[in-house]
């Protein structure tokens, strides 16, 4: 999933700051469901979806 710097910071404002990591060429969440990692791809910032079938059911529960 790929979104603009202005989503994602707009995003990042809503979640508890202690649960956020920024560095410069990435920014982490250490969200309930584990780790999400973004990274900067051309003019998006973009994650890869979970993967395991345990973090897609919490997702779609």
């Amino acid at each position: 999933m790929c979104i603009s710097i202005e989503a994602l910071v707009l995003f990042l404002s809503f979640l508890p700051q202690d649960r956020i990591l920024i560095a410069e060429d990435r920014v982490i969440v250490n969200a309930d469901i584990g780790r999400v990692v973004y990274e900067p791809t051309g003019d998006l910032w973009c994650a890869e979806r979970p993967r395991s079938e345990e973090m897609l059911e919490v997702v779609f529960e």
